[in-house]
């Protein structure tokens, strides 16, 4: 396993240097983890390297309820019994049952094994949440004493949220992904499409006012603005391919998910195929709202036409 190393953003606000960038704020030798990394294997490695320090965690704030996300919750809740767990009523049900995720990308039915083994999908084992943050709206909750302000940035997930500390350190979770991640993964997972734009401007907004960004997927970068810009770009590259395959003919949503994997050569396994087709979803699903698509069902196929 790579070793974690604890960066510092600014003040009491930290994040680990691992594949996946864990936020940390350190208050009175007690730390609140802004989400928990992808397993318990990782949360050991993450909570050996705060213990050294003398360091306890005391609560996690989960920004949305993937596996890769809120994998560690269930080692620090056993470990901590004390620990508070934070997130969204949308993200609740997800975080504390590990099966509600790849149901999702199963179309609500029983999910093929390959996807419920996929850590970044699923968390491997549950964890309960001790407090719901609600209403889904921008707000202040109090942690440990001190202030956190709750950014709402729906569209990778429905009830996703950023997290900024009172240092003013904003850890924007996926709401966009570091240069490697974004360059890797031609299809952005984001899966309410009108709202991840949305998400995007607001977070684009918000730059001036803050004096650091993590990047879940990616830590710091020097040109967040631009990248910003480039997810945008990508995202409206996206639905405008999508359009055009429809006007050219009508298309189901196997058709398109099976010509943008050949398009950007992705790899045919079930998992990637799953992390294709949902976004593609919710592209055509977008694409209807602006009323610049039908849905049609003819001879038991479900198509995409003009209208």
């Amino acid at each position: 396993m790579r070793k974690t190393n604890l960066i510092s953003a600014k003040n009491n606000s930290y994040y680990f240097d691992g594949v996946f960038s864990v936020g940390v704020y350190i208050k009175n030798q007690q730390a609140i983890l802004i989400d928990s990394g992808i397993s318990k294997d990782v949360a050991k490695e993450l909570d050996k390297t705060l213990s050294h320090a003398g360091i306890h965690v005391a609560a996690i704030i989960n920004t949305h309820c993937h596996g890769d996300h809120c994998g560690g919750n269930n080692f620090f809740q056993q470990k901590y019994p004390h620990l508070k767990i934070f997130c969204t009523e949308a993200e609740r049900p997800f975080v504390e049952d590990p099966l509600m995720g790849p149901i999702g990308l199963c179309n609500g039915a029983a999910a093929y094994e390959e996807i419920q083994k996929c850590k970044p999908i699923t968390p491997q084992q549950g964890s309960k949440v001790t407090d719901t943050i609600t209403p889904y709206q921008d707000q202040t909750i109090t942690i440990c004493g001190e202030p956190f302000e709750i950014i709402t940035l729906p569209g990778h997930t429905r009830g996703m949220i950023g997290v900024k500390t009172p240092d003013n350190v904003l850890y924007c979770s996926d709401a966009i992904f570091g240069e490697e991640t974004f360059r890797k993964h031609r299809i952005l997972y984001y899966t309410f499409i009108g709202q991840a734009l949305g998400s995007l401007k607001k977070l684009k907004s918000l730059l001036p006012s803050t004096d650091a960004v993590i990047i879940y997927h990616g830590g710091t970068s020097p040109t967040v603005a631009t990248l910003i810009d480039d997810h945008e770009k990508r995202i409206l590259d996206t639905k405008n391919m999508v359009l055009s395959m429809v006007q050219e003919a009508p298309c189901s949503l196997e058709e398109i998910t099976s010509k943008v994997m050949r398009i950007h050569s992705i790899p045919d396994s079930l998992v990637a195929y799953a992390l294709t087709k949902t976004p593609l979803q919710a592209y055509i699903a977008e694409l209807e709202h602006e009323k610049l698509i039908k849905i049609r069902v003819t001879e038991g196929t479900c198509r995409a036409h003009i209208s």
